[in-house]
């Protein structure tokens, strides 16, 4: 699982091409790393590299808001 969550950090960093590791508490809605478009892409990519079917419901953003969120909610074992 540890592979699979740093597969996804990576692909965020490629796609915002960032220049330094996005911290895993940053919030990535509040801080537009996250845009509509890319939260789809994003969302999606949690489900394919992490096996979870993503439910989509009021929790949601809840969920994914952080790297670290994401880590522990979908990642458990990485």
């Amino acid at each position: 699982m540890k592979e699979q969550y740093l597969e996804l950090v990576e692909w965020l960093n490629d796609k915002k091409k960032m220049i330094q590791a996005i911290p895993e508490t940053l919030d990535l809605i509040d801080n537009d790393i996250l845009n509509s478009l890319l939260f789809a892409e994003y969302i999606m990519m949690i489900g394919d590299l992490s096996g979870v079917e993503i439910e989509v419901n009021d929790d949601l953003l809840e969920q994914v808001r952080t790297l670290a969120l994401v880590k522990s909610n979908y990642f458990v074992s990485a």
